[in-house]
């Protein structure tokens, strides 16, 4: 099928390029309008080609960067006029990849000249008919001078011919340069989800996540052999504190003060009264 669609599409120019050529080269010797306007036609025609030979472009650029291993700088290999919208699917957001933006637009305007060549053609064939008709009174001579306007109507439907067939082949060209805009689209759907995942914000974030979990056990472990080890400390300060005081060690230099966390004891009671009697 896809075979089929790359065939068509040299088809649908070539047959474009035809219809053209043909309508320009009956009006040629005989209506200088239709010719005109012919041309014109080709113009545009030749302008929409012309970017849908750039979007084509881009889709198969992008198509073989997606089929390449994905790497730090695989973003380089995208097409310049993608790189944005897939710069943005990878940070998460979910925009579409740009589209035409003149392509259609003259699919349907060259439907619109080829009338108004026509409608041009027809005036001028017309006020030919009505001068012939008063110049003459002769059924003979008013057959030969309607000859010339009669001939020049038939040509005058040229540029609708070949507005008409301009506009069907672009029209044609347009939908299948998009056809392969959306399976592009679709491929990088999928490998955003497979290959493409490790160059992703949330693939990154999911590291970052993977990364701060690791290290919360550590300090939590950090934290209660440091704990321990200062009630350790205490109650070896405080034991000592509590022993008379010949059999004290060395005095403990603790930071807050001596005896902060030791808990307080009742001293030896005093006797009442004067001593002696």
């Amino acid at each position: 099928m896809n075979r089929f669609l790359h065939t068509l599409y040299p088809l649908a120019f070539a047959a474009g390029l035809a219809g053209i050529a043909g309508a320009a080269l009956a009006a040629s010797r005989h209506h200088p309008v239709a010719l005109a306007m012919s041309l014109l036609i080709a113009a545009f025609f030749v302008l929409g080609a012309l970017e849908l030979r750039a979007f084509r472009r881009a889709s198969r650029e992008l198509g073989a960067a997606l089929d390449a291993s994905p790497s730090e700088h695989w973003l380089a290999a995208v097409p310049a006029p993608l790189r944005a919208a897939v710069q943005q699917r990878l940070e998460g957001l979910r925009v579409a990849l740009p589209g035409l933006a003149l392509a259609p637009a003259l699919a349907g305007l060259l439907v619109l000249l080829g009338m108004l060549g026509t409608f041009i053609g027809l005036v001028i064939t017309l006020g030919g008919t009505a001068q012939a008709v008063s110049a003459t009174a002769d059924l003979a001579a008013l057959r030969l001078a309607l000859g010339a306007p009669v001939q020049g109507l038939g040509l005058a439907f040229s540029a609708s011919v070949a507005g008409v067939t301009a506009s069907a082949m672009l029209g044609l060209m347009v939908a299948l340069a998009r056809r392969e805009r959306a399976a592009v689209a679709g491929q990088l759907d999928a490998a955003l989800l497979g290959p493409l995942r490790v160059l992703t914000a949330a693939h990154r974030r999911a590291l970052e996540q993977q990364a701060a979990e690791a290290q919360v056990p550590r300090r939590d472990a950090h934290g209660l052999h440091g704990a321990g080890r200062q009630r350790g400390r205490d109650a070896a300060h405080c034991a000592d504190r509590q022993r008379p005081p010949g059999r004290r060690g060395h005095p403990t230099r603790r930071r807050g003060g001596h005896g902060r966390h030791c808990p307080r004891g009742r001293g030896p009671a005093r006797a009442r009264g004067h001593p002696g009697g």
